[in-house]
């Protein structure tokens, strides 16, 4: 199955655990659009991706070991779960995303040249996946999907994700078990805890687009969304509230998968 990950954007934070694994944040300025007193306004924001790298995985560790902040990369990555213990025994399930290929970006001005100059390219995100419709959730006003993703060595990779207001109706139209293509935004969210402070999570998968690959359709066959159903998806992805997104991390979790380390253990993933 398809899970493939591109990215662009300017390395902010390197941290090892070893010599031979670690984890790369780095930063996307995304143009985007926010609702401010009932009103849209165009913006550009930073969204934070943290992606982890192994030598037993990751191709160009001589490109990693050469890295420091302010790099610019282009990355390729699938994502990966596991389920996180945690310390009074409850289970969480999470979302990695590992480095296949890393390398230096080059300008236009570089390639054609051969010296440093020019301009660098925009900076991007996509997340193509495919995988089976596990369940559909609605809770309060949200939808949210359940995805069986690739598998291996017989552990079959969950991916969750929030919709926008468009992609509810998409998916609320495909059954239970079909296969089906999602290209997915990954957005930096800030989660309040117990003790009204926050903490960053970088990896909140939101479906952009998907289709019903049982159908027999082709990606490139959905429509694409007006400027009126653009602005509908801006204006549910905003009020994604921080209340929400904790209400539905309280939620228990049934473990679906054998429990696995921490991140920090990932120099074991085959």
């Amino acid at each position: 199955m398809i899970n493939r990950i591109k990215a662009t954007g300017c390395v902010v934070s390197i941290k090892r655990r070893n010599e031979s694994s670690g984890s790369i944040t780095i930063a996307e300025k995304l143009n985007s659009r926010i609702i401010r007193k009932g009103e849209a306004e165009n913006t550009v924001r930073d969204e934070y991706i943290t992606f982890q790298f192994n030598a037993q995985y990751t191709d160009s560790m001589d490109v990693i070991n050469k890295l420091k902040n302010g790099s610019r990369v282009e990355i390729e990555a699938e994502s990966g779960s596991y389920i996180k213990k945690n310390p009074d025994g409850s289970t969480k399930e999470c979302t990695n995303f590992y480095i296949h290929k890393i390398k230096l970006e080059e300008t236009e001005f570089s390639k054609t040249f051969g010296m440093k100059g020019g301009h660098y390219n925009q900076d991007s995100i996509a997340f193509c996946v495919e995988g089976i419709m596990a369940s559909v959730t609605a809770f309060r006003d949200r939808v949210y999907v359940r995805l069986n993703a690739s598998e291996k060595n017989g552990r079959t990779n969950i991916l969750n994700f929030a919709t926008t207001r468009r992609t509810a109706e998409l998916v609320k139209k495909i059954p239970i078990g079909n296969r089906v293509y999602v290209d997915a935004m990954i957005r930096t969210r800030d989660i309040a805890t117990a003790d009204k402070n926050s903490k960053r999570d970088y990896n909140v998968l939101i479906i952009e687009d998907i289709v019903n690959a049982d159908e027999k359709q082709k990606p490139n066959n959905t429509a694409m969304p007006n400027e009126e159903t653009k602005k509908e998806s801006v204006e549910y992805e905003a009020e994604i509230t921080i209340a929400h997104m904790e209400d539905k991390k309280e939620e228990p979790v049934t473990p679906t998968a054998p429990v696995a380390a921490e991140p920090e253990n990932t120099e074991n993933k085959e």
